[in-house]
């Protein structure tokens, strides 16, 4: 999230929180004491002595009509589902007791971050796996890159429910791997992943993408081998 402390943006609403951390240092009589500031998005990373060479830095997406023209951002804060309360320690736990495949998942369910790729296996011979995570429905923006700290508009709208996180339990091929999430999508058309990014004000369907990726595939060999198709053959496509 990006600020300018010099538009008109309230500072009441920025409801900017400051404080100082004290870091004790081996051998040193005084601890170092570190200035933090919270915005109501997260801590302020500008205030990093790193940042400081950069001066009036611009970081923009690729489209900057959200911002000022020619806007140096004075305040650069992180959200992060890391920074949010959690549940971690309780999903350890929980995994800890845990007897069947079952069992993960429900503990799973308390994996808020960071996401991860939970393989399962027990001494019966099943086989598992499980997408734990929090991942954030923005309402626009992609979180590729910082988006106007002053606007509601890019405020995250929640998590992708735990139902919609890839799964899989006893695939039929005696595998469980990574890309066993894919085919578990695949049979999920209006699952949230396959949104694309690049498109925030729309929201896509796995049948929209697979068009999307035929209508470039074809695209593509129609500039490659011309638009006569009785032409083409097989080993000129696939070199």
């Amino acid at each position: 999230m990006a600020y300018n402390l010099g538009t008109n943006y309230s500072l009441e609403r920025l409801n900017l929180a400051i404080l100082y951390e004290e870091i004790e240092i081996n051998e040193e009589i005084e601890p170092y004491r570190m200035r933090v500031r919270y915005t109501r998005h997260g801590p302020v990373m500008t205030d990093l002595k790193s940042w400081d060479r950069l001066n009036n830095f611009f970081i923009l997406p690729k489209t900057r009509s959200e911002f000022p023209e020619n806007m140096g951002f004075t305040v650069l804060a992180l959200r992060r589902t890391a920074l949010e309360p959690g549940t971690l320690q309780q999903a350890i736990l929980e995994l800890d007791r845990a007897r069947n495949f079952e069992e993960i998942r429900e503990a799973l369910r308390q994996w808020d971050v960071p996401g991860q790729n939970i393989v399962y296996a027990d001494v019966d011979g099943n086989i598992g796996y499980q997408c734990p995570g929090l991942y954030p429905l923005r309402a626009r923006g992609s979180g590729l890159a910082p988006v106007p700290g002053w606007s509601d508009e890019y405020e995250w709208q929640g998590f992708v429910p735990f139902e919609q996180l890839p799964y899989v339990y006893n695939p039929r091929k005696g595998q469980s791997r990574f890309k066993n999430a894919f085919f578990y999508l695949f049979k999920e058309p209006d699952n949230l992943f396959w949104d694309a990014r690049g498109t925030p004000d729309k929201r896509e369907t796995r049948d929209d993408i697979l068009v999307e990726a035929f209508r470039k595939g074809y695209r593509a060999a129609v500039d490659r081998l011309g638009d006569k198709k009785d032409k083409w053959k097989w080993g000129k496509v696939h070199r």
